[in-house]
């Protein structure tokens, strides 16, 4: 198989139209009264319509057809689905404190029936990219065409998120925001497993995380899981890890961590 076609399986303009007027519906369902709840409801509204538009610019730059380039934006538009119910419910976007949004999305995509009227080819390619979008590595075990589509949505996928939490750390005298800090409290200094991490550059484990410092660096260390050149010049283009690294500490370690991940991304 090239890397820009299907094999079998074909998705229509039509099937991508309904899937599109179905998530306005339901996201719509959960419109809430408390501006807080809302608020953040609408933070990821808005962040699924923008990695929809990062996923397409991925499959253009990787030369995909009309069929591979509708695939792809499904799996964008479902991909948080989960997110909903998760914060309509738990009032969090922490997996560890509430349930995995991928599973809580993959569960609504089945009770909704959402890709009954797809092709199984596509349909296990849509279901396989959003249960792994959010794994800390992708099992070792995937391969084309399912592997391609899961690396393009945690490419684009991060791209949005890096942009979202950028845009909260700059926002000039706004009110803090917990969802979007998963709860970690603002302490000072870096926890030791997080920079053991960093040194082998490697994805910082969610485990290690114990504040808001250590958060930033797990979001900067996700470099290390970027799977395509056109998501690199992406990075580097909107200075994501400079950005990054300027609301954090002063400290010659992180000096040494961030050079390293400059080092990395001009690989």
């Amino acid at each position: 198989m090239g890397t820009n076609k299907l094999t079998h399986g074909s998705v229509s303009t039509e099937q991508v139209s309904v899937l599109k007027k179905w998530f306005k519906q339901y996201v719509n369902s959960f419109q809430d009264c408390e501006n807080e709840i809302q608020k953040n409801l609408n933070i990821k509204i808005s962040h699924t319509e923008r990695v929809c538009t990062e996923i397409l610019y991925l499959g253009r730059q990787l030369h995909f057809d009309a069929n591979a380039l509708r695939l792809a934006e499904i799996i964008a538009l479902l991909h948080d689905i989960g997110r909903f119910e998760q914060y309509s419910i738990y009032k969090t976007f922490k997996d560890s404190e509430s349930k995995d949004h991928a599973l809580l999305g993959l569960d609504v995509i089945k009770n909704n029936k959402l890709l009954d009227d797809l092709d199984e080819n596509p349909r296990s390619i849509i279901i396989n990219a959003i249960k792994y979008h959010n794994r800390i590595s992708i099992p070792p075990t995937e391969k084309d065409p399912h592997l391609l589509f899961e690396k393009l949505i945690r490419d684009a996928d991060k791209l949005d998120i890096w942009k979202v939490v950028i845009d909260y750390y700059y926002r000039s005298g706004s009110e803090k925001n917990t969802a979007l800090e998963l709860n970690y409290p603002d302490t000072p200094g870096v926890s030791e497993l997080v920079m053991e991490d960093l040194s082998h550059q490697r994805i910082v484990h969610i485990k290690h995380v114990n504040n808001l410092n250590d958060f930033k660096l797990l979001q900067m260390a996700w470099i290390y899981d970027i799977n395509f050149e056109s998501s690199k010049k992406q990075i580097k283009e909107r200075d994501y890890l400079k950005k990054i690294r300027a609301v954090l500490p002063i400290s010659e370690e992180i000096d040494t961590i961030y050079n390293k991940m400059l080092s990395y991304l001009n690989i």
